[in-house]
């Protein structure tokens, strides 16, 4: 695309371009988000569907603040639009077979620990379980485990780990943030019931430690508790729709509105920020009217 801002462009909007432009040209900066740039702010002269776009947002769209948040808005929303990527096969740990255990509350204990480090490794960024304390730390709650109990731990195979719960893509992309999100609410169960049985089995003196850890993780929030209005995990699918979602979500925050931008707008804009996309008025409306 020529990196000719558009001449149709409001004097404000121009303004941005210019002194945004070396942060958007910076190696380091994603390239879906230096493609929405262009694609947004250098859009072709003769588009007189973007043209009309930019004079409703130029009349609708007054404070220097909220003018800043529009743009920055529309383009850093093509995060959530990203596609699925395969996550990568990791090496196996060479396998060392544990020591076999008799003592029930070592045996309650070592399983434990695995669901603790299972739980550490299906947990996704972006939600409070990956930020809680019990699971920052969990690595030191693993070893005063092992150090109590007297048991060994073999490495984790993480491709095993992910096959079993049906992990198949990066955490970074929609479908692989949502696989772990679920997985972790299922170990983070099996973790809480591990934690109150060996309370029940295990030293007298560990009673208040892990009644105290079960608890901890009982109050965190499951899935649908937390995300229920996160308006980009509504589809498994990721593209242009959830784009709309996100950014229609987004400018409800920057003192825009409906009247700002328009079903045809909103098309005109998937039209020109993706490839090969040509989807009809029809289809952008019902997206809008899903994110309401």
């Amino acid at each position: 695309m020529d990196p000719t801002p558009s001449p149709y462009l409001p004097s404000w909007a121009l303004e941005w371009f210019n002194a945004q432009r070396p942060r958007f040209d910076d190696p380091e900066e994603m390239p879906h988000r230096r493609a929405a740039f262009y694609r947004l702010l250098c859009a072709e002269k003769n588009n007189r569907g973007m043209r009309k776009m930019w004079e409703r947002v130029d009349h609708h769209v007054v404070g220097d603040w909220d003018r800043d948040s529009f743009l920055g808005v529309l383009i850093y929303s093509t995060d959530d639009a990203l596609e699925d990527e395969r996550r990568p096969l990791y090496s196996s740990p060479r396998a060392v077979p544990e020591t076999r255990l008799r003592n029930p509350a070592q045996r309650q204990a070592r399983k434990l620990a695995r669901l603790l480090r299972e739980m550490l490794i299906v947990t996704p960024p972006r939600c409070l379980a990956y930020n809680a304390p019990e699971l920052k730390f969990m690595g030191g709650t693993v070893e005063r485990l092992v150090i109590a109990y007297g048991f060994d731990l073999a490495l984790d195979d993480l491709n095993e780990i992910y096959r079993r719960h049906g992990i198949e893509y990066t955490s970074d992309s929609k479908r692989g943030w949502l696989q772990r999100r679920r997985a972790s609410d299922v170990v983070r169960i099996r973790v809480i019931e591990a934690a109150r049985k060996l309370a029940e089995i295990g030293r007298a003196r560990d009673f208040s430690f892990l009644q105290d850890l079960a608890d901890a993780l009982q109050r965190l929030p499951d899935f649908e508790t937390e995300h229920t209005g996160q308006p980009e995990l509504r589809s498994q699918k990721c593209g242009w729709a959830d784009w709309i979602r996100v950014a229609h979500h987004g400018l409800s925050g920057v003192g825009t509105s409906d009247n700002c931008l328009r079903v045809v707008d909103w098309t005109t804009l998937v039209r020109a920020l993706f490839d090969d996309v040509d989807v009809s008025e029809v289809r952008v409306g019902q997206v809008l009217k899903e994110s309401a």
